[in-house]
C-alpha cells in the first residue's frame, strides 16, 4: 500500500500538533487501527526530498508520541522548533513508522507551508 499524500500548514514561530492514525483494512468504514506497540516513528521536515540536513526532525520522546492500540502518532514541534523555518509553501515532509523487526513504512509525505509571523 502506497503513503498517503497530505499537505501540512505551520504557523511560524508557534506551537504545531498534528497526528497521523495508521488504519488497516480494504475500505475505510470498516479499517481497524494497527496496533504499532513496539514501533518508532520519525517526522521529517526538509527543502527537497532526500535532502542530508532536516529543517526539522521529531523522533520518539523528542516531539513524537506513539499511542500504540489506536494506531496513532502525534506530533509536537515547539515554537522554538518552527521559528526559523522559511515561509511559503517551500518544504517537504514525510512520516516513516519502523516495526519492532526493523520493517520501514512511508505513511504519509507531501508539501509544508509555513505562514510568517508578523
Amino acid at each position: 500500500m502506497a503513503a498517503d499524500t497530505y499537505d501540512l500548514t505551520i504557523d511560524q514561530g508557534a506551537d504545531w500538533f498534528w497526528s497521523i492514525r495508521w488504519l488497516v483494512g480494504k475500505n475505510r468504514r470498516s479499517a481497524t487501527p494497527k496496533d504499532v506497540n513496539g514501533y518508532t516513528v520519525k517526522l521529517v521536515i526538509a527543502t527537497e526530498y532526500n535532502s542530508a540536513t532536516p529543517l526539522l526532525q521529531l523522533t520518539d520522546g523528542n516531539g513524537a508520541t506513539l499511542i500504540p492500540d489506536d494506531g496513532t502518532f502525534a506530533f509536537h514541534a515547539t515554537a522554538a522548533q518552527t521559528q526559523n523555518l522559511p515561509t511559503g509553501r517551500k518544504l517537504r515532509y514525510e512520516v516513516r513508522a519502523t516495526s519492532p523487526d526493523s520493517v520501514v513504512k512511508r505513511l504519509s509525505y507531501g508539501i509544508v507551508t509555513v505562514n510568517p509571523r508578523v
